[in-house]
C-alpha cells in the first residue's frame, strides 16, 4: 500500500512538472519606453526562443534597416530626428507563436480640460463641521440645569 501512494505521488509530482513547463519558453517582445520624443533611448527586450525578428516602421524619418545596438543602457535604438509614426516589434518561436511590441513617436495627451475650483465644494464640508460644532455647543450652553 505504501508503494502505491508513492507511485501516485511521483506520477502526480512529474504531470504538475510537466504542465508547468509548457509555458516555460514563451516568446515575448517589450518596449521601454512604449512612446517618446526623437532622442529617446528605447530599450528592446525579446525572451524566448524566437525564431524569425521582424521590424516594420510607418511614418517618416526611419532608417533602413533600423539599426538596433546594445550601450551600457541595454540593447535598443536611438529614435532618430524628425522621426513621426512608430516601430513595430515582432518576434516569433518555431510553433508559429508570436509576440510583438510597439514604440510610437509623441506619446498621445491623456486629455482633460482645466476648470477653476469651486469654493462653495472646497469649503462645504468645513462649513457642515462648523455648524455642526455650533449646533453642539447651543445644545450644551442652553441646557436647563436641573
Amino acid at each position: 500500500m505504501r508503494s502505491f501512494r508513492l507511485l501516485a505521488v511521483t506520477v502526480l509530482a512529474v504531470i504538475l512538472a510537466l504542465s508547468s513547463m509548457q509555458n516555460a519558453y514563451a516568446i515575448s517582445v517589450s518596449v521601454n519606453p512604449r512612446c517618446g520624443a526623437p532622442g529617446t533611448f528605447v530599450t528592446l527586450t525579446v525572451v524566448g526562443p524566437w525564431v524569425t525578428f521582424t521590424v516594420s516602421t510607418w511614418g517618416s524619418g526611419w532608417p533602413e534597416p533600423l539599426p538596433i545596438g546594445c550601450t551600457d543602457i541595454g540593447c535598443g535604438f536611438t529614435v532618430p530626428p524628425g522621426a513621426t509614426g512608430g516601430v513595430r516589434f515582432t518576434a516569433t518561436d518555431g510553433s508559429g507563436s508570436s509576440a510583438s511590441a510597439t514604440f510610437t513617436v509623441d506619446c498621445p495627451a491623456v486629455g482633460g480640460v482645466v476648470e477653476p475650483a469651486k469654493k462653495l465644494a472646497i469649503f462645504a464640508p468645513y462649513l457642515a463641521l462648523f455648524g455642526i460644532v455650533a449646533i453642539v455647543a447651543v445644545v450644551f450652553w442652553k441646557r436647563p440645569d436641573n
